[in-house]
């Protein structure tokens, strides 16, 4: 069931610099259902692609607040970046990022932390 790899690409700001830069993660065994939808109309068609993670919980992970402090471990929160795949490199903006296939855009996070063994955290994207 966790067989699938991701990158996350955390978006923190830097006060030095006083823009955000990206700190890469890579998380493996992960689970990962992608979905494509087409809706057509008489005028339009629309595409949405989205993406549902469960990852398990593991002691690496940190909140978004303590994060943005200690740039340690890894968090995941809305506006940061998933690639369905293992990257690299690390990047300087999400321009970086344009020639590579599933990348999506965090919209929804839900740690699920009730019980010791089924503890995991929900990420929904597009």
């Amino acid at each position: 069931m966790f067989n699938a790899n991701i990158t996350i690409f955390n978006k923190v700001y830097d006060p030095k610099t006083r823009s955000d830069k990206y700190v890469r993660k890579v998380l493996k065994g992960v689970h990962v259902e992608k979905t494509h939808t087409i809706q057509k109309d008489d005028s339009k068609v629309i595409v949405n692609d989205s993406l549902f993670v469960s990852i398990p919980f593991s002691d690496e992970y940190t909140s978004p607040k303590k994060f943005q402090e200690t740039k340690e471990g890894y968090t995941i929160q809305n506006r940061d970046v998933i690639v369905v795949d293992i990257v690299e490199k690390d990047i300087e903006s999400l321009k970086d990022l344009k020639d590579m296939d599933d990348i999506y855009t965090v919209n929804s996070v839900e740690v699920i932390d009730y019980s010791k063994g089924l503890n995991h955290i929900e990420v929904y994207a597009s």
